[in-house]
Order: structure tokens, then sequence, then C-alpha cells
């Protein structure tokens, strides 16, 4: 009779770790999509300024060189409007990086839980026998 109840015992352990397992993976997943969707937000406000800043590049590079005011090239305006616009260029590839470092950050949290749980499933077939 302890026999048979050590069994259920065990096969109900088991299917809660099971279920454990899933819905922290589930949890952790949620987090990660909504990280993202928040990361896919800023980046579009990024890609906006980057946008403006390149629209101010090339009106003050037309207004110059429509003008005729010799060397654009070097001109402090567009000097400046240059430099805002690679300032703008890297803050949209930074979300890249940090999009595939919550992804990285995921994938390992789930190995973790993975691991922990199968232990722990492990542990109780050991001491079923």
């Amino acid at each position: 009779m302890t026999g048979i109840l050590n069994m259920a015992r065990g096969l109900l352990l088991k299917t809660v770790y099971f279920l454990l397992q899933y819905g922290m993976t589930t949890y952790h997943w949620f987090l990660r999509f909504f990280k993202i969707r928040l990361h896919s937000w800023r980046k579009c406000g990024a890609q906006k300024a980057l946008e403006k800043a390149l629209k101010e590049l090339g009106t003050s590079v037309y207004s110059l060189y429509a003008r005729d005011e010799g060397d654009w090239q070097n001109a402090p305006a567009v000097q400046r409007q240059l430099k805002e616009a690679k300032e703008a260029e890297e803050k949209v590839m930074r979300f890249d990086e940090s999009k595939e470092a919550i992804t990285l950050e995921y994938s390992q949290k789930k190995e973790q839980i993975r691991e922990k749980y199968s232990e722990k499933r492990a542990q109780i077939v050991a001491t079923e026998e």
C-alpha cells in the first residue's frame, strides 16, 4: 500500500514540477515580450529623432550649397548637425544591442529553470528507488 502511495506522491510531485517549470518559463517569456515591446517603442522615438536630425542636416547643407557659400562641408552648422545625426544613429544601434541582451538573458534564465526542475524530478526518481 505504501508503494502505491509513494508512486502516486512521486507522480504528483513530477507533475507539479513540470507545471512550475513551464509556468516560470511562461512568466519569463512574458517579461521578455514586454521588455522588447518597451524597447521597440523607445527605438521608434529614437528613429524619429534620427530622421529629424537628418532632415536638419540636409536642410543646412542644401541652404549653404544653394547659396554658393563655398566650402559647405566644413561649415560649423553642418558639422554640428552631422554630429547630432551620428549621436542619434548610435542611440538607435544601442537599442538593437539591448534587445539582443534581453533575448540572451531570457535564454539563460530558461535554461536555468529547466535544469533546476530537471534536478528536482531526478531527485524524486532517486528517492522512489
